[in-house]
């Protein structure tokens, strides 16, 4: 595998560290509530997979969790950019790898459940999650500063160059690089109200992990410590706001699309 690649990172959030690494944890806990469950798509044969690659793994949750459901053979194969969240003791294999390069040839046509497409045998599944940013919006209460917030990180993201709803692009790059049975399903928490807590404090956490850097992007601060305090006075009423009864979406997708 490639050397290190953690020096070319470009983390949106502030720093991985444990705060960052409990943040990731809640987040796949929320997106496990929402999807019913399940870590891989009903349509996927679970109990037939050999070999799976997570691509951006972070702390490894997912596939930590997804060893409880393989076959103990199954081989679980985690990669990120920075070994920095890796679990220190596990059962599955964490490497860094830049998804930005190539592979080795040793890991294509190897998994039949994974990220990258190079790396799915005939026959295998591409399964890719993701938000979609512009609809995690509040129901209930109105709460002007979460919209603000949201418009920020739109904002943000756009001018780094990432999509909103990127859910419709991967499906469509799917069907046009040939993969079969290729489907798009919505998640969303305002389904459950059991999830109306955890929704809220995965945005005030989220928010809080890359704002600041949202800030000093759009110019609104001219350091770090100003950005900081910004970001506290706002997560502050933004907090209020929740307690009054707004609530926000947790709005994911999944795609999934079998190579033919």
């Amino acid at each position: 595998m490639p050397s290190d690649a953690s020096e070319q990172e470009s983390y949106v959030f502030r720093q991985r560290d444990e705060t960052e690494s409990s943040r990731l944890n809640f987040q796949h806990t929320i997106a496990l509530k929402v999807s019913q469950g399940h870590l891989i798509h009903p349509s996927i044969d679970i109990s037939s997979l050999k070999a799976v690659a997570d691509i951006g793994t972070g702390t490894g949750i997912w596939l930590e969790d997804l060893q409880q459901q393989v076959h103990s053979q199954t081989r679980l194969d985690g990669f990120d950019i920075s070994a920095a969240q890796f679990p220190s003791a596990s059962k599955c294999t964490y490497q860094v790898h830049n998804i930005l390069e190539p592979f080795a040839p040793e890991y294509h046509g190897l998994y039949d459940l994974v990220h990258i497409r190079n790396m799915v045998e005939s026959g295998g599944y591409l399964q890719w999650e993701d938000f979609d940013f512009e609809r995690i919006v509040t129901t209930g209460a109105a709460s002007p500063t979460h919209a603000e917030l949201i418009s920020l990180t739109c904002s943000f993201f756009t001018g780094l160059g990432m999509s909103l709803n990127c859910s419709i692009r991967v499906e469509e790059t799917m069907k046009q690089a040939g993969l079969a049975d290729a489907i798009r399903e919505q998640r969303n928490s305002y389904w459950d109200k059991s999830l109306d807590s955890d929704t809220k404090n995965w945005c005030w956490q989220s928010f809080g992990g890359f704002i600041p850097k949202a800030v000093l992007w759009s110019g609104k601060a001219k350091d770090e410590e100003t950005a900081e305090r910004m970001i506290n006075e706002k997560l502050q009423v933004l907090g209020k706001e929740y307690q009054s009864g707004a609530v926000p979406n947790f709005a994911q997708r999944v795609i999934v699309g079998r190579k033919a």
